[in-house]
């Protein structure tokens, strides 16, 4: 038999250098010599991977506090291989190999994987400038998030991987300031991937364990290749100014125009009433006011309205409200002079039930490039959607539904034929026939660029994230948003099913940052150029405000300002100017 390098109890232990990885360790136990003892001491959090191989005859392995307790054992019959994985505190431990009366020689490969990734923003281990870069660390119960930042120089293709996983782990690529711009959530020990498009400027790499009890080592690996897509004529903003309007508003929850040319704002408070603003100043009298049938409770109340092609013509627009017995209600309204419309005048368009919960009702209407009427829905509420509204095909709540209500003839609505769960598409009737997306939990404020015809659209996240969803305009519908599948990019509730087909947002953001998110307007002024093709959009709760703008693959995404408004809505007018509104009561003009 060889020399026994290792001590023979556990006062006599080989020290070893636990920093060093993937050293291997050869020796032989058996006869005589029944345990080899090794200490490793760490001077930081390690992940510890042991690995016990080419034996003729059983031995096997275990771990061992500094007492000499036994934290991990692997006692695999006869020769073959033994391996302990642990995550360990800094502290001092002993590594024990023993056997039988039988000897074997045996190798020994320990592999440790310090902590050196910071567990925040703040103190992510910076891996430069990218071209490649390759990394490994661990993440589990007493390291929930390892952060990595990261630059690249010019617009690049992007590609990360997240590989050789023990358990679930997950990985999310960051904005500049921390916001979610994509995430790779497989299932188990599945290698993550992201690839994608980045515009020049600094981003982030969050990686995490895939559940609460996962604990696993990790390489990540990230690639950033330099690529012909065009650069913006115009760069990307990085701030705004807030021109104040008016003041003196009551729970402001929408704002928006009739495209009639008279340049009028219809402002919406929750109370029940439409103000107009005419000329900077605001008419005295309301242009709707059903406060006597719209019950303004917390999230309920009268929460927008559409004016549908050719209104100058037409005389007649559309409302959605939460009636007094807490239901919510589309319906229609005709004018009786410019800036007044006659209360009595309401037609039922479609009552939407929203039973036992008052929050999350959604709210918003507008007309898209189609001449359609789209309405967002909220999941019912009472957190986590108990009922699985979103999901559940035969509900309207959380979802996004199009309609037909200004063809000839229609009285109600109609259903547009181009739906994708009508009964060619869907057979079985598994959805209702207005469903045009689903998967939404309260979707507060879409919106259709005006100039693409594509849809972004805000939804409000339940503990985590605040996302935007987007559609582009040739979209034939169908998309399922992931709620309650899915928070944002991330698994919800431990959901451990596929997410193909689900459609992930194009930008989402943390509890760091916000907790209510309200979606915006693209700017489409010339009076901003600057501006132009920037998509808007904030939280209710932090007062602040984002910016997104798309540049053929890629997604531009950055903070813009910080305010202490409670930004209850955006709107737009009809140069394409975005404002923003102050729950309080201001109204503001966003400039450069």
């Amino acid at each position: 038999m060889a020399r026994d390098r290792a001590g023979n109890r556990l006062r006599a232990a080989r020290s070893i250098n636990a920093i060093a990885r993937d050293q291997v360790f050869r020796d032989v136990i058996g006869g005589g010599d029944s345990n080899d003892f090794y200490r490793v001491r760490l001077d930081r959090t390690t992940s510890l991977n042991l690995e016990l191989s080419g034996l003729t005859t059983n031995a096997n392995l275990q771990l061992l506090n500094q007492r000499g307790r036994v934290l991990q054992t692997s006692a695999r019959p006869g020769n073959r291989p033994d391996s302990i994985f642990r995550t360990l505190l800094a502290g001092t431990y002993f590594i024990r190999v023993f056997g039988g009366q039988r000897g074997t020689r045996y190798a020994m490969k320990l592999s440790a994987y310090a902590d050196a990734a910071g567990d925040t923003l703040s103190s992510a281990q910076d891996l430069g400038i990218v071209g490649n870069a390759s990394v490994q660390d661990w993440v589990g119960r007493s390291d929930r998030s390892d952060y990595y930042k990261f630059s690249v120089a010019s617009a690049s293709q992007l590609t990360v991987g997240l590989s050789n996983l023990a358990s679930d782990a997950n990985i999310q690529l960051l904005s500049g300031d921390g916001s979610v711009l994509q995430a790779s959530t497989n299932p188990g020990t599945t290698t993550e991937a992201i690839n994608t498009s980045l515009a020049a400027g600094n981003y982030y790499l969050h990686v995490f364990p895939g559940t609460p009890t996962a604990s696993t080592s990790y390489q990540l690996s990230v690639a950033a290749t330099p690529s012909s897509s065009p650069t913006p004529t115009t760069p990307f903003p990085t701030g705004i100014t807030l021109q104040p309007v008016i003041t003196g508003l009551n729970q402001p929850v929408y704002v928006t125009h009739a495209g009639d040319g008279t340049n009028r704002l219809f402002i919406v408070e929750q109370d029940g009433q439409i103000r107009i603003l005419q000329n900077g100043s605001l008419l005295p009298t309301p242009f709707l006011d059903i406060s006597d049938r719209s019950l303004n409770v917390g999230e309920q109340g009268l929460l927008s309205v559409a004016f549908p092609p050719d209104y100058a013509n037409k005389g007649h627009f559309y409302v959605y409200y939460t009636n007094n017995a807490g239901n919510n209600v589309v319906a229609r309204y005709r004018i009786t002079s410019a800036n007044v419309a006659n209360p009595n005048s309401e037609e039922i368009v479609l009552p939407l039930n929203h039973p036992t919960y008052a929050n999350h009702n959604g709210g918003q209407l507008a007309f898209g490039p189609d001449g359609f009427l789209y309405i967002a829905t909220g999941d019912g509420g009472g957190g986590g959607d108990p009922n699985n509204n979103a999901q559940t095909g035969t509900s309207l709540l959380g979802k996004l539904l199009r309609i037909d209500v200004e063809s000839p003839g229609v009285t109600t609505y109609t259903i547009p034929s181009s739906n994708p769960f009508t009964a060619t598409n869907d057979p079985s009737n598994a959805f209702r026939d207005e469903i045009w997306a689903y998967g939404l939990r309260n979707p507060w404020r879409f919106s259709f660029d005006r100039q693409t015809g594509d849809l972004y659209m805000g939804d409000v996240g339940q503990g985590a994230l605040e996302e935007v969803n987007f559609q582009s305009a040739n979209s034939p519908g169908g998309q399922n948003y992931g709620w309650r599948l899915m928070e944002g990019s991330q698994r919800y509730n431990n959901y451990a099913g596929s997410i193909a087909g689900l459609t992930l947002p194009v930008a989402e953001y943390g509890r760091s940052l916000g907790s209510s998110i309200t979606g915006g307007f693209v700017h489409r002024s010339s009076a901003n150029p600057t501006l132009q093709g920037v998509y808007f959009y904030g939280d209710f709760i932090t007062g602040r405000v984002w910016g997104l703008r798309r540049n053929g693959n890629l997604w531009e995404n950055g903070l813009l300002t910080d305010t202490d408004y409670s930004i209850s809505t955006f709107g737009q007018d009809e140069q394409g100017n975005v404002y923003l509104a102050d729950y309080s009561g201001g109204l503001y003009r966003i400039g450069a």
